[in-house]
């Protein structure tokens, strides 16, 4: 699945995070009224407002997992990042963008 969103995001001419930003923001419209909704939101909204800073810290590529505007983990591979979040924190949480 990383391939086709990578390769979906050059496709259209952004970065991966601009993507990634782009379809959650459009899943969460979808979903609005949801209990994790604006959990969400404001975790994007945070990432976005601290996207430079977040590069610098933790190098421009790099996948994030965000729980209430922190960053708790980072990986080259978002896949081992993912598992890593599951067993930690169990489905759902946490957002993960990629840097």
């Amino acid at each position: 699945m990383a391939r086709e969103v990578k390769k979906a995001a050059a496709h259209r001419g952004v970065t991966l995070t601009e993507f990634m930003v782009t379809a959650a923001t459009r899943a969460l419209r979808s979903q609005e009224g949801s209990p994790n909704y604006s959990e969400l939101e404001r975790d994007i909204a945070w990432y976005e407002r601290n996207r430079q800073r977040l590069a610098v810290r933790y190098g421009s590529g790099t996948n994030l997992a965000i729980v209430d505007e922190e960053v708790v983990a980072h990986d080259d591979d978002s896949t081992r990042l993912a598992r890593r979040m599951r067993e930690r924190y169990g489905r759902g949480e946490p957002d993960l963008l990629s840097g």
